[in-house]
Protein backbone atom coordinates (compact mmCIF):
# COMPACT_ATOMS: atom_id res chain seq x y z
CA UNK A 1 0.00 0.00 0.00
CA UNK A 2 2.83 2.39 0.68
CA UNK A 3 4.10 1.86 -2.85
CA UNK A 4 0.64 2.71 -4.22
CA UNK A 5 0.36 5.84 -2.07
CA UNK A 6 3.86 6.96 -3.00
CA UNK A 7 2.79 7.22 -6.66
CA UNK A 8 -0.46 9.13 -6.13
CA UNK A 9 -3.22 9.66 -3.61
CA UNK A 10 -5.82 6.89 -3.39
CA UNK A 11 -9.22 6.97 -1.74
CA UNK A 12 -9.99 4.66 1.10
CA UNK A 13 -12.36 2.70 -1.16
CA UNK A 14 -9.69 2.22 -3.84
CA UNK A 15 -7.18 0.89 -1.33
CA UNK A 16 -9.79 -1.36 0.21
CA UNK A 17 -10.64 -2.85 -3.20
CA UNK A 18 -6.98 -3.41 -4.02
CA UNK A 19 -6.42 -5.17 -0.70
CA UNK A 20 -9.47 -7.37 -1.25
CA UNK A 21 -8.04 -8.43 -4.63
CA UNK A 22 -4.87 -9.47 -2.82
CA UNK A 23 -6.89 -11.68 -0.49
CA UNK A 24 -6.95 -9.60 2.69
CA UNK A 25 -9.82 -10.13 5.11
CA UNK A 26 -12.20 -7.27 5.93
CA UNK A 27 -10.73 -7.06 9.44
CA UNK A 28 -7.19 -6.77 8.08
CA UNK A 29 -8.27 -4.13 5.58
CA UNK A 30 -9.99 -2.04 8.26
CA UNK A 31 -7.02 -2.27 10.62
CA UNK A 32 -4.51 -1.38 7.92
CA UNK A 33 -6.56 1.54 6.62
CA UNK A 34 -7.01 2.91 10.15
CA UNK A 35 -3.25 2.64 10.67
CA UNK A 36 -2.58 4.60 7.45
CA UNK A 37 -5.18 7.25 8.25
CA UNK A 38 -3.83 7.69 11.79
CA UNK A 39 -0.38 8.44 10.37
CA UNK A 40 -1.84 10.74 7.69
CA UNK A 41 -0.49 8.52 4.92
CA UNK A 42 -3.97 8.21 3.44
CA UNK A 43 -6.56 10.97 3.38
CA UNK A 44 -9.82 11.05 1.45
CA UNK A 45 -9.79 14.85 1.69
CA UNK A 46 -6.34 15.06 0.12
CA UNK A 47 -7.40 12.59 -2.57
CA UNK A 48 -10.57 14.59 -3.35
CA UNK A 49 -8.71 17.90 -3.56
CA UNK A 50 -6.02 16.51 -5.85
CA UNK A 51 -8.55 14.71 -8.04
CA UNK A 52 -10.75 17.78 -8.32
CA UNK A 53 -7.85 20.08 -9.16
CA UNK A 54 -6.44 17.64 -11.72
CA UNK A 55 -9.67 17.25 -13.69
CA UNK A 56 -11.48 20.55 -13.27
CA UNK A 57 -9.90 22.02 -16.41
CA UNK A 58 -11.52 19.24 -18.47
CA UNK A 59 -14.83 18.56 -16.74
CA UNK A 60 -17.73 20.30 -15.07
CA UNK A 61 -18.71 20.03 -11.44
CA UNK A 62 -21.48 17.47 -12.08
CA UNK A 63 -19.08 15.00 -13.64
CA UNK A 64 -16.40 15.62 -11.02
CA UNK A 65 -18.95 15.11 -8.25
CA UNK A 66 -20.09 11.83 -9.79
CA UNK A 67 -16.50 10.66 -10.23
CA UNK A 68 -15.57 11.44 -6.64
CA UNK A 69 -18.66 9.61 -5.41
CA UNK A 70 -17.64 6.54 -7.42
CA UNK A 71 -14.28 6.68 -5.60
CA UNK A 72 -16.14 6.45 -2.28
CA UNK A 73 -15.80 10.09 -1.23
CA UNK A 74 -18.49 11.40 1.13
CA UNK A 75 -20.95 13.96 -0.28
CA UNK A 76 -20.17 16.55 2.40
CA UNK A 77 -16.46 16.27 1.68
CA UNK A 78 -17.15 16.71 -2.04
CA UNK A 79 -19.22 19.83 -1.33
CA UNK A 80 -16.42 21.23 0.81
CA UNK A 81 -13.75 20.55 -1.83
CA UNK A 82 -15.83 22.16 -4.59
CA UNK A 83 -16.65 25.18 -2.43
CA UNK A 84 -13.04 25.75 -1.37
CA UNK A 85 -11.22 24.77 -4.54
CA UNK A 86 -8.78 27.47 -5.50
CA UNK A 87 -8.06 27.47 -9.18
CA UNK A 88 -4.66 29.08 -9.86
CA UNK A 89 -5.97 31.48 -12.49
CA UNK A 90 -9.25 32.17 -10.70
CA UNK A 91 -11.44 30.79 -13.48
CA UNK A 92 -15.05 30.14 -12.69
CA UNK A 93 -16.88 27.13 -14.08
CA UNK A 94 -18.37 29.39 -16.75
CA UNK A 95 -14.89 30.48 -17.88
CA UNK A 96 -13.66 26.89 -17.92
CA UNK A 97 -16.64 25.73 -19.97
CA UNK A 98 -16.05 28.53 -22.50
CA UNK A 99 -12.38 27.58 -22.80
CA UNK A 100 -13.19 23.87 -23.28
CA UNK A 101 -15.81 24.67 -25.91
CA UNK A 102 -13.53 27.09 -27.76
CA UNK A 103 -10.71 24.56 -27.80
CA UNK A 104 -12.98 21.94 -29.37
CA UNK A 105 -15.17 23.97 -31.73
CA UNK A 106 -13.49 27.35 -32.39
CA UNK A 107 -16.79 29.03 -33.43
CA UNK A 108 -20.25 29.62 -32.00
CA UNK A 109 -23.06 27.43 -33.33
CA UNK A 110 -24.72 28.82 -36.47
CA UNK A 111 -27.59 26.35 -36.77
CA UNK A 112 -29.63 23.97 -34.65
CA UNK A 113 -27.47 20.97 -35.50
CA UNK A 114 -24.25 22.68 -34.38
CA UNK A 115 -26.00 23.97 -31.26
CA UNK A 116 -27.09 20.44 -30.38
CA UNK A 117 -23.60 19.07 -31.00
CA UNK A 118 -21.89 21.68 -28.82
CA UNK A 119 -24.52 21.42 -26.08
CA UNK A 120 -24.14 17.65 -26.03
CA UNK A 121 -20.35 17.98 -25.82
CA UNK A 122 -20.55 20.27 -22.79
CA UNK A 123 -23.23 18.14 -21.13
CA UNK A 124 -21.07 15.03 -21.49
CA UNK A 125 -18.23 16.93 -19.86
CA UNK A 126 -20.44 17.50 -16.81
CA UNK A 127 -21.67 21.07 -17.17
CA UNK A 128 -25.21 22.10 -16.19
CA UNK A 129 -27.96 22.89 -18.70
CA UNK A 130 -28.23 26.48 -17.43
CA UNK A 131 -24.52 27.05 -17.95
CA UNK A 132 -24.65 25.45 -21.41
CA UNK A 133 -27.57 27.65 -22.49
CA UNK A 134 -25.80 30.73 -21.20
CA UNK A 135 -22.61 29.97 -23.13
CA UNK A 136 -24.25 28.95 -26.38
CA UNK A 137 -26.48 32.04 -26.47
CA UNK A 138 -23.44 34.30 -26.36
CA UNK A 139 -22.44 35.85 -29.68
Amino acid sequence: MLRLLSRREHSRLELSQKLMQKGATPEQITALLEYFVARNWQSDQRFAEQYFNSYRSKHGEFRLRQSLQSHGIDGQLIDMVIAHADHPDGNSELDRARAILLKKFRTSPTNANEYKKQASFLYNRGFSFDLIRKILKEP
